[in-house]
């Protein structure tokens, strides 16, 4: 499966355009990102992050991981959160049984865009346009996700709406693209205001994790998936040069069998949006979050309309 390649050619070209860009349209303010990790919260030592793990590996078991790959430690779970206890529902799998591949393709063709799969950048954002509208209730995206030809709709809204540059046999989504697309879109749906997408990147400094994790988990704590995109030098798995929709994640606390050091360790659960990963859990370890072509999507929505709900839209 193609992913995208953020090419040191195109990052150079596109530096400038990136440094001028307004931080008003791209960055979240300072003080309206909540300090969710608490004061007490043990920061993980620099020895893990330069163990030489490729922290861009799918994990499908956060335990048997932590026992594998740091084994000088004992490991035990701190606790977890999900988009499910807020909406019951995470992210479907793009590309899969619900929003097959062959739709996109499909779309791919209509559009006639140069891109031979649409690009994971596109891709991702159908994902969370999806989300919104199939379990959030905002029908003037699509009115009904089980309906094959309004996903296909949507996926042509979405790659006729997003800027991509071709880089060889790869499709490349700037943040910044990502982001203007998607509040067209939203605008051109008549929601303009009530969801609003904003981007935290920095292409030109690693060790922003705390940054990025602290936008994922109140998101996550509000019910909303995070896109997390990453770039070259990001690791040779599944998680790097790649857009990928987060929607929960787990802490773990480390002691050192030795010297009884205490460390954390954070993973995030996140949809591929690969055509046979719909059943799987796959984790990456938030690690990745410190490289220095790396950044999230986050979502903001603003709700100024009563609905009525059931007990049974809700999780337990």
């Amino acid at each position: 499966m193609k992913k995208i390649i953020f090419s040191i050619i195109v990052f150079v070209s596109f530096f400038s355009i990136y440094s001028s860009f307004s931080k008003e349209n791209v960055y979240a303010d300072e003080e309206n990102i909540e300090n969710v990790t608490s004061d007490e919260e043990i920061v993980e030592q620099s020895v893990l992050r330069s163990s030489g793990v490729d922290y861009s590996t799918a994990i499908k078991n956060a335990e048997n991981h932590l026992n594998t790959t740091y084994s000088n430690y004992t490991w035990s779970y701190r606790g977890n959160n999900s988009t499910k206890s807020v909406s019951n529902a995470i992210p479907i799998n793009m590309q899969g049984a619900e929003f097959p591949e062959s739709e996109v393709l499909e779309a791919v063709r209509s559009t006639g865009i140069p891109s031979s799969y649409g690009g994971c950048g596109p891709i991702a954002m159908m994902g969370i346009l999806d989300y919104f509208s199939r379990y959030l209730g905002y029908t003037q995206i699509i009115e009904d996700p089980t309906n094959s030809r309004q996903r296909v709709r949507l996926a042509e809204d979405v790659l006729n709406q997003v800027s991509t540059y071709e880089i060889g046999e790869d499709t490349l989504a700037l943040p910044w693209a990502y982001v203007n697309g998607f509040n067209e879109l939203i605008k051109r749906y008549g929601l303009e205001g009530n969801i609003v997408a904003s981007t935290e990147f920095n292409f030109a400094t690693p060790n922003h994790k705390d940054r990025y994790m602290k936008i994922i988990k109140k998101y996550i704590t509000k019910g909303i998936p995070v896109t997390m995109f990453t770039g070259l030098n990001t690791g040779e798995h599944a998680f790097s040069e790649h857009y990928v929709n987060v929607y929960a994640y787990e802490d773990w606390l480390g002691t050192e069998v030795t010297t009884g050091e205490k460390i954390t360790k954070t993973f995030l659960k996140a949809r591929l949006n690969w055509d046979d990963t719909d059943a799987d859990i796959y984790y990456c370890d938030s690690e990745i979050l410190n490289s220095s072509m790396c950044g999230v999507v986050y979502y903001d929505v603003n709700y100024d309309y009563l609905k009525t709900v059931a007990a049974s839209d809700f999780a337990n």
